[in-house]
């Protein structure tokens, strides 16, 4: 059965002669082929690879500038917001120092007021005491009469 792949052991020497380059010939041919099957499927198989990896980054690369120009849009939006949150805090704390500034001009009227009221009072007081004395039995007397009005 195997006898044809092996010319040395055929029966006769002259059939030998004849039928060893052909089978040789047939036999190297059919590993040649077989060889030549082998390279062509494994380039066949890269080149695949290879090309589904070029349409992969050729998909790619449309969503990947659509995504840089959404992030860039994204960053954008960030910073417009950051900016203005960044003057609405500006305004808001110069309104609190016009706020402070005007609550110390308010205390400073009241200390004022008080102060003058309090120099007023004390030097009537003092005329008041000095008069009092001369009169006290009189101002009593109206407070007393006030009082049960």
């Amino acid at each position: 059965m195997i006898s044809w792949l092996f010319p040395f052991k055929t029966r006769t020497a002259g059939r030998a002669a004849k039928a060893v380059p052909w089978r040789q010939g047939m036999l190297v041919s059919l590993c040649i082929v077989l060889l030549l099957s082998l390279t062509a499927c494994g380039n066949k198989k890269e080149e695949q690879k290879k090309q589904k990896a070029q349409s992969k980054k050729q998909q790619e690369q449309p969503l990947d500038t659509q995504l840089r120009q959404q992030m860039n849009m994204y960053k954008q939006i960030k910073q417009a917001e950051y900016e203005e949150a960044e003057k609405v805090r500006k305004a808001d704390k110069e309104q609190l120092k016009k706020l402070q500034k005007s609550r110390e001009e308010v205390l400073k009227i009241q200390q004022k007021e008080q102060t003058r009221i309090l120099s007023g009072t004390s030097t009537s007081k003092k005329s008041g005491t000095s008069g009092s004395n001369e009169s006290g039995t009189s101002s009593g007397s109206s407070k007393d009469s006030s009082d049960e009005e």
